[in-house]
């Protein structure tokens, strides 16, 4: 296919390698760029809003850049296997991207993102991994979650068959459903079960909470190790330097005549008139 589908002027349900999102688009649908062999490199328009699981198992996606604003997204890693750089606009409002991770700004939740050679390490501070997010994504190998963690959503490593090791550090495990690490059994007829090569690895004396607790319980091989209390690689925080930037996301020496984007330093983003 060539070009791309509109539905009431401004939704994308469809594309390829060939298509340049028109900057009036504000949703991309699911499956709007399903497969689509080739495009290697997603950049979205400013016009963007919302994003529905559109990039469904592309082989070849290797980078994505996230507009400043986008608002919505559901699913970034779905089969993406080459995907490598992900990075948010620094002046959208609801999301920032670490370590070619996305994560939301007020309530540290991981929507998605890039791994580093096969391995997954959700930085400290992160308090929930969101639905979906890694679903398919065979070149997950190695998971590592950080103390912080309270909910895994549904569906958040489904069908991740090449899965082998989850490390967590949380002392004070919260259930979660256990269909997250659920893949397809070999008897087929699409019915799933928990993950069977997934190992996890805990705190040394916290065995028999993980081994009590919902989702968790689960796993078919849990055992202590002894780690760090918490994961090297934390959430960074905001710059502590109150930062300003043009409606067009160009970054100021300080606030210009007009409206202006300002980035306070403490997760808080907000526009601003200067007359």
């Amino acid at each position: 296919m060539d070009g791309f589908r509109e539905y009431s002027g401004n939704w994308m349900i469809a594309g390829c390698k060939n298509s340049v999102i028109p900057d009036h688009i504000v949703a991309i649908t699911s499956g709007a760029l399903h497969r689509c062999p080739g495009m290697t490199t997603i950049r979205l328009p400013e016009s963007v809003k919302y994003l529905s699981n559109p990039w469904f198992e592309m082989d070849d996606l290797e980078s994505l850049y996230i507009s400043k604003n986008v608002s919505y997204i559901s699913g970034i890693n779905q089969g993406c296997h080459k995907l490598r750089s992900v990075e948010v606009d620094p002046a959208n409002p609801t999301f920032r991207s670490q370590d070619n991770l996305v994560i939301s700004r007020n309530t540290a939740i991981l929507m998605g993102g890039a791994l580093n050679n096969g391995k997954l390490v959700v930085p400290e501070g992160v308090r929930a991994i969101s639905q979906s997010c890694f679903t398919r994504c065979d070149s997950l190998k190695s998971l590592e979650l950080p103390s912080t963690l309270d909910s895994i959503a549904a569906n958040a490593f489904y069908y991740c068959y090449n899965l082998t090791e989850v490390v967590s550090h949380n002392l004070n495990p919260k259930p979660f459903n256990a269909n997250a690490f659920h893949v397809l059994r070999n008897d087929s007829n699409w019915r799933t079960e928990f993950n069977p090569k997934a190992k996890l690895y805990v705190p040394t004396g916290t065995i028999e909470l993980y081994k009590a607790t919902e989702g968790w319980k689960e796993f078919y091989s849990i055992e202590e190790r002894d780690m760090p209390s918490s994961i090297n690689t934390t959430l960074k925080t905001q710059p502590t330097t109150t930062k300003f930037y043009s409606i067009g996301g160009q970054q100021l020496s300080s606030a210009k005549k007009g409206l202006n984007i300002v980035n306070e330093g403490n997760g808080r983003v907000k526009k601003v008139l200067v007359k």
